[in-house]
């Protein structure tokens, strides 16, 4: 059962999106669904050729999450990574973008940032190096970028991210 009101007729551009606005707005309500149950979290990855209206698509979802709020008082967070004006210099930066999102909504509760912070600080080494791909984090603990990402094992950065994207969704999802 669809909860989640449809964008109106007319009003964005989706001819033809019928199957993949579905998917994004089912996605949504497992979202909705399973918000409750500790650590949950989704991420969403809509990529595509450009011009296709990936954009558009995305829009749909936040024109209705925004209009539904009262349900459900969630973090919409998006980046866009667009390869024309990638930055070198900042590999990962449409997570990097999405994240500082969801840090800035941490930071505007005290508690919920400090007891972030707290685990960060018990883990030096790793927060050194998630230090030198946000600098929200880092100019909160003051840690000098002295780690060059690109140097550190994929899988290790991997592992890294997916413990600090959950400390953060954990926190935020904290009551």
């Amino acid at each position: 059962m669809r909860t989640l009101s449809a964008p109106v007729a007319g009003s964005l551009s989706l001819v033809g999106r019928d199957k993949e606005q579905k998917v994004i707005f089912d996605v949504y309500e497992g979202v909705l669904q399973k918000r409750n149950e500790a650590g949950s979290s989704q991420i969403l990855v809509v990529s595509g050729k450009s011009g296709v209206g990936k954009s558009a698509l995305v829009e749909s979802l936040r024109r209705s999450v925004k209009e539904n709020s009262s349900r459900f008082a969630g973090i919409f967070t998006e980046a866009k990574f667009d390869q024309h004006k990638q930055r070198v210099s900042r590999p990962y930066c449409a997570l990097i973008d999405s994240v500082e999102t969801m840090l800035r909504h941490l930071r505007s509760s005290t508690e919920k940032w400090d007891s972030a912070m707290k685990v960060l600080k018990e883990h030096e080494q790793g927060t050194r190096i998630l230090c030198s791909m946000f600098p929200s984090l880092r100019s909160a603990l003051g840690y000098a970028v002295d780690v060059e990402v690109e140097q550190v094992k994929s899988a290790y950065l991997a592992e890294l991210l997916r413990r600090f994207f959950r400390l953060i969704t954990q926190t935020l999802n904290q009551p």
